[in-house]
């Protein structure tokens, strides 16, 4: 008698399959859409970059996983910590507007003051065309990065938030070497290496699960 799959791999092999068979979004959110229907025309005044740096316990996972190396390798390119950037709009009325890419792209109204700390923000240097909205920014950043690289994710590839900041500026005519060596730190070559493969791995497994999660689940879908 032949061997089914299931006793040459177990069920491991269908539930990937299943996982693989899930699509990633290719669309933003309903919360998106909404923020987007209702404040993406209007015009925008000012852009600052801002960049957080990455959780404590994520950096003490990646040390631990890699043996240190982790840190070493960030320490060789002259930085102490890593950042997720991200930018805040400022639209024409006085609404702020937060712009991000995890997993998925992340739009949300920002609310009370912003908190400047020294080193983790930068006003654009170039000068805003008038009438440019956030709208035009995200069509501009969508034609000039693909389909793919624009929904897709992942931390370590050329696709994270960092690359994505980099093309919603560029595609406007709003990055200057200012901007870049503000937003690039050049996270391809620290984690090159065969000991962070896995990482990239189990990275690019999460969050590509909680794009296809919030596909299964109709989070954000257009239910309403």
């Amino acid at each position: 008698m032949k061997e089914n799959s299931v006793e040459k791999g177990g069920i491991l092999p269908f539930i990937y399959a299943a996982y693989k068979a899930i699509p990633v979004r290719k669309d933003y959110s309903s919360r998106v859409k909404k923020i987007l229907l209702q404040y993406g025309n209007k015009p925008i005044r000012k852009i600052v970059i801002m960049r957080r740096p990455l959780q404590k316990f994520i950096n003490v996972a990646l040390n631990a996983l890699t043996l240190g190396q982790w840190q070493k390798a960030i320490s060789n390119y002259g930085y102490d910590n890593m950042f997720h950037l991200y930018c805040i709009i400022f639209l024409d009325g006085g609404v702020k507007i937060q712009v991000e890419k995890n997993e998925i792209i992340n739009i949300e109204i920002v609310s009370g003051n912003i908190a400047y700390v020294a080193g983790q923000y930068l006003w654009l240097t170039q000068y805003i065309p008038n009438g440019i909205t956030l709208n035009q920014m995200l069509e501009r950043t969508r034609a000039k990065m693909g389909e793919g690289l624009y929904w897709n994710y992942s931390a370590f590839a050329p696709n994270n938030c960092q690359t994505f900041i980099t093309y919603f500026l560029d595609s406007s005519g709003l990055l200057t070497d200012v901007e870049k060596n503000f937003i690039d730190q050049n996270v391809q070559n620290i984690a090159k290496g065969a000991i962070f493969k896995p990482i990239k791995a189990i990275s690019d497994a999460v969050t590509g699960l909680a794009s296809r999660f919030r596909t299964i689940t109709g989070t954000g879908l257009d239910v309403v």
